[in-house]
């Protein structure tokens, strides 16, 4: 089982997933796993709470979950139309950076 087959299967049945999923953003969060969604207009983020009790009624090892969830307006992509990974870590920590900036 996959983070990302198994977020699949959720939304699908929820029918609120408009584009892919992706996760493993390791070298911005270090050994944590973040997943990042794009959801249909008009439903409700994805939380993870929500996820964690999905992937623990999976059977996923507790290890494998997600410690973050992005909500993005698209899925950024290559020139060959694969996920872009390095323009979701620069997304994350941009993130990660601004969130630093208000709470201090």
């Amino acid at each position: 089982l996959t983070i990302q087959g198994v977020v699949l299967t959720m939304f699908d049945r929820r029918n609120s997933l408009s584009e892919q999923v992706a996760q493993d953003v390791r070298s911005v969060l270090g050994e944590k796993v973040c997943v990042f969604v794009v959801l249909k207009s008009g439903h409700p983020p994805l939380t993870v709470e929500a996820l964690g009790q999905f992937l623990q009624s999976w059977g996923m090892a507790r290890y494998k979950w997600p410690e973050r969830v992005e909500h993005i307006d698209h899925m950024p992509l290559t020139q060959s139309g694969k996920m872009s990974k390095p323009d979701l870590r620069t997304l994350l920590a941009a993130r990660i950076q601004h969130a630093a900036r208000e709470s201090s």
